[in-house]
Formats: structure tokens, C-alpha cells, sequence
């Protein structure tokens, strides 16, 4: 599972160290290559490959006739690319996806359990800013 939250730098090719949490993580489940793809915010999310196939389902049931639904797919899905991990731990990220993310120097590793997000760290806002309305929907669902 991936938690926390940890900065690292980008090499001049695109390389950035994957945090040793989440390199634990992932040797847990037996994956030296995960997905990466563009998220609707301006950050990249990382699947290991066993939850990313899960993913791929939940997206395949989106209907196609739906104009939004169909475009979420070209985006999300147009973007995944799966990424090795090398030797040291690092991970190259295409240029394409450093660009939606704006990934230039440092990267911000964020865990969400399952899978984690790469932000830029001028990207990254820590508290949202619509904390009531976010109080309010989460009371439905924890409860």
C-alpha cells in the first residue's frame, strides 16, 4: 500500500527515484513496471500493473455513447504508458506526461493506497480549498 509523501528530484534525462516505501511496496507485489497515465488534475497517477488491469475494466464499462465518458477515455487512456523501473529504483517518465504535470525539477510522490500520484510540488495544494463541501459529501460515505 502507498502512503505518505516524499519530494524527489528529476534528472536532466527524466529520471526520477521512486521513494524506497513505495519501491517496498511494489517488490511486495512482485512488479518491477507499473502504468502511468494523465489525470484530470494536473498530476499523474501510477498503478502497479495487477490494480491497473482492474482499472482498465472499471473504464472499459464507461459508456462510449456518452460524450464525457468518451472523452475521459481518449485522455486517461491515451496517455498510460508503462514505465520499468531500472536497477536504482528510478523510473523514466515521458516527456509527455512530464508536460501535463508540469514535472521539471522535483516530483511530489503522493500515496492513495492502491496506487500513488506524481505532482509537481508548485501543483500540489495540500488542503482544498472547499473543506465544507468535502466534509459534507464524505459524511455520506464515512460513516
Amino acid at each position: 500500500m502507498f502512503r505518505g509523501r516524499y519530494a524527489h528530484a528529476i534528472d536532466a534525462k527524466g529520471r526520477v527515484s521512486i521513494p524506497s516505501r513505495f519501491r517496498d511496496a511494489l517488490d511486495g507485489l512482485g512488479q518491477e513496471a507499473f502504468m502511468i497515465t494523465n489525470e484530470l488534475d494536473p498530476c499523474l497517477v501510477v498503478f502497479p500493473m495487477a490494480q491497473w488491469l482492474e482499472e482498465e475494466k472499471r473504464i472499459q464499462a464507461l459508456p462510449d455513447f456518452v460524450p464525457e465518458t468518451l472523452q475521459y477515455k481518449r485522455f486517461y487512456l491515451s496517455g498510460a504508458q508503462e514505465c520499468p523501473m531500472d536497477r536504482q529504483g528510478r523510473v523514466l517518465i515521458p516527456p509527455s506526461l512530464r508536460e501535463h504535470a508540469q514535472l521539471y525539477r522535483e516530483a511530489l510522490f503522493v500515496g492513495l493506497l492502491e496506487k500513488f500520484e506524481i505532482w509537481s510540488p508548485e501543483q500540489w495544494r495540500p488542503r482544498p480549498e472547499n473543506v465544507e463541501d468535502m466534509r459534507a459529501v464524505l459524511a455520506q460515505y464515512l460513516k
